[in-house]
């Protein structure tokens, strides 16, 4: 048996942690309670891969569809990205960020660039490509970048995240290219 005084430090240290246990079990009830209904999202196709010559254009169609139980508002962008690593996930830039050798955003536009999906309904995009006269050869990367337009209110504590989407276009001008790589560091 442990004396009086280790037995209130012993209970005194459990009530704590009870305690504390106690307020981080009802922080977060309110924020899982806070939470608005999520969002489900279904883009089609997600990436687009073009081969193209230089001055000629081309166009097809994209499509969200809204598999959430409310109607959710859209606005639709252009913008570079690129890739950091070597699971090809991409990285969506600022605008005019990218240097032009790569950069096919100025290339591609879509219509209608702002719109409404109603809950459990789909929404097409239109996206238009045309490659300048003087396109060098090789590869260019743009994507059109989703993002909803209805702020995510959260009451009590909690926090809100934005989503962005994008269709990611791999563009290839066909012509000759030089392609080389050196050997840095063999291990």
């Amino acid at each position: 048996a442990l004396p009086l005084s280790l037995k209130s430090k012993y209970y005194a240290k459990n009530a704590l942690v009870y305690t504390l246990i106690s307020l981080g079990l009802l922080f977060t009830a309110k924020v899982i309670f806070a939470q608005e209904q999520p969002r489900t999202i279904t883009m089609v196709p997600p990436s687009t891969d073009k081969q193209l010559d230089a001055g000629s254009t081309t166009e097809g169609k994209l499509k969200l569809i809204n598999d959430s139980n409310t109607a959710l508002t859209f606005t639709a962008s252009i913008k570079d990205f690129i890739v950091e690593d070597n699971q090809g996930t991409p990285k969506i830039l600022p605008d005019n960020t990218l240097a032009p050798k790569y950069s096919a955003a100025a290339w591609v536009a879509v219509t209608p660039s702002s719109f409404t999906i109603p809950a459990g309904k789909s929404q097409e995009i239109s996206y238009f490509v045309q490659v300048p006269s003087d396109a060098r050869p090789g590869g260019r990367y743009a994507a059109v970048v989703y993002e909803p337009t209805d702020i995510i209110n959260v009451k009590g504590t909690g926090a809100g995240v934005n989503t962005q989407l994008a269709s990611l276009f791999y563009i290839r001008v066909n012509g000759p290219i030089a392609e080389k790589a050196n050997v840095k560091r063999f291990f």
